[in-house]
């Protein structure tokens, strides 16, 4: 792997996201300044 490629992975963080105690998904911040939301299977059965 290059330096920059590792320097990039480490720069990768995520929020949990949640309603009324219970987990709703995950906002991920990728290298590029994109934000990701990934919800739970769960939280979308209720």
């Amino acid at each position: 792997m290059t330096t920059e490629l590792l320097s990039n992975l480490r720069s990768i963080s995520s929020l949990d996201v949640a309603s009324k105690d219970m987990k709703v998904g995950t906002i991920v911040r990728t290298p590029g300044d994109y934000n990701v939301f990934s919800s739970e299977s769960s939280y979308g059965a209720t």
